[in-house]
Order: C-alpha cells, then sequence, then structure tokens
C-alpha cells in the first residue's frame, strides 16, 4: 500500500512540475511581447523626436495644447452662432 501511496504523490508532483513549466513558458511569452511593445514604443518616441524618458512631459504638454485649442474652438463656434442668430431670428419673422 505505501507504494500506491508514493506514485499517487509523485503524480501530483510531476503534474504540478509540469504545470509550472507550463505557466514559467507562458510568462515567458508575455514578457517576450512586452518588450517587443516596448521596443515599438521607444521607435516611436525617437521618430516623433521624443525621449521615452520624457513622454509623461510630452503627453502632459499635449494635453494642454488639446485642451487649449478645444477652448479656443469652443470660444468661435460660440462667436460664430452669436454673429448668425440676427439672420436666424429675421428668416423666422
Amino acid at each position: 500500500m505505501p507504494d500506491t501511496n508514493h506514485r499517487q504523490v509523485l503524480d501530483g508532483l510531476l503534474a504540478r512540475r509540469d504545470t509550472a513549466r507550463d505557466n514559467v513558458s507562458r510568462v515567458k511569452g508575455k514578457l517576450d511581447a512586452a518588450r517587443t511593445e516596448l521596443d515599438e514604443v521607444v521607435d516611436e518616441c525617437k521618430r516623433r523626436k521624443v525621449k521615452p524618458e520624457k513622454l509623461g512631459e510630452a503627453i502632459g504638454t499635449l494635453e494642454t495644447r488639446l485642451d487649449e485649442a478645444v477652448t479656443d474652438l469652443r470660444s468661435e463656434v460660440e462667436q460664430a452662432e452669436q454673429a448668425v442668430q440676427p439672420f436666424l431670428s429675421e428668416e423666422s419673422a
């Protein structure tokens, strides 16, 4: 009977080892994919003349510029709406 018990324990341990090996392989694959993506981001930064370590700053600057552009556009649209309003009032009268 002890032989059967050792066999079950051994089978269980071998199954766990195989699962661990599969998990390691899967994690290595994810690591390789992440490294490839990082390399692509670094290359894109270089193409756009942005230092990768300054990417956060560059994004912040672009967000600020976008906010300013949206504010300017909103103001211009409101001015255009106000300018055309008298003509629309005449048309409906």
